[in-house]
């Protein structure tokens, strides 16, 4: 009877064992943030870029194009912090006048940069609960933070003829030997925060580029972070309206724990 019943058991065992909750790619609230919003420092989490060293025509490479190639993967890994800058620009160029706030570049708080990174790779709720601990710490009236979890580039002339021109989601590119242009694959996430820790926006996509000398790690940021800021500025709250809403929502709800009541 003891061999009869030990199968179902552990198969209860297995059913009831809880599955760990993903993050989910995005989330955002009708609030609207105003005034100093401040800027942390990206995060990569991304793995260390590979010298690839692969030929389309099947031999080894010569001096010139492994020393190019080289140069390009050292290029990759100024790309995170390219995102990182040219983001607050970005999404000011698509918000316009229908926004007010003030983004000014600051520095993360002791450990907090550790927590938020620990917690990329776990739930959204506890994503959301650190996300929302870093602001509070933070000041200024909101705080964007950003992310790359994965970066990948593969060089053109390892999937083409010197002269053909490869068609990628990035665009068209000619296959160049001298220049050993990289197509690059990004994923990243933002997280606009409000000061009392409420997460108003957060988004993660996949996001594609072409690295070559006259298109450097800054060109790729600007061009992953205005598309970016296309995709959140969708859903980035602007409308003063809503500012009043939660005014009377206040006036008729007070918070019942008073100001200065310490965060536990």
């Amino acid at each position: 009877m003891a061999r009869v019943w030990a199968i179902p058991a552990m198969l209860m065992l297995v059913a009831c064992k809880p599955r760990p909750e993903p993050v989910l790619a995005w989330r955002f609230e009708a609030r609207r943030t105003s005034g100093e919003v401040r800027v942390l420092p990206v995060i990569a989490l991304h793995e260390e870029p590979l010298l690839a060293l692969d030929s389309f025509l099947g031999r080894g490479l010569s001096d010139e194009v492994e020393a190019q190639r080289r140069l390009r993967t050292q290029e990759l890994v100024d790309v995170p912090e390219a995102i990182g800058l040219a983001l607050p620009g970005a999404v000011n160029g698509i918000l316009g006048r229908t926004w007010d706030g003030q983004f000014r570049y600051s520095s993360w708080p002791l450990t907090a940069r550790d927590r938020v990174e620990a917690a990329l790779e776990g739930s959204s709720r506890r994503l959301d609960a650190q996300l929302g601990r870093a602001a509070r710490t933070v000041g200024g009236d909101a705080v964007l933070i950003t992310w790359v979890d994965a970066l990948d580039a593969r060089p053109l002339t390892a999937e083409g003829f010197a002269g053909d021109i490869v068609e990628t989601t990035a665009g068209p590119a000619v296959v160049d030997h001298a220049d050993e242009p990289y197509h690059v694959e990004v994923d990243v996430g933002m997280a606009l925060v409000a000061a009392d820790g409420e997460v108003v926006l957060r988004y993660h996509d996949a996001f594609e580029a072409l690295l070559s000398s006259r298109m450097p790690p800054s060109h790729v940021g600007r061009v992953v972070a205005a598309e970016l800021a296309s995709e959140i500025g969708k859903v980035w709250a602007t409308d003063p309206a809503l500012e009043e809403g939660k005014a009377d929502d206040m006036a008729q709800h007070p918070d019942p724990v008073p100001r200065g009541t310490p965060l536990r």
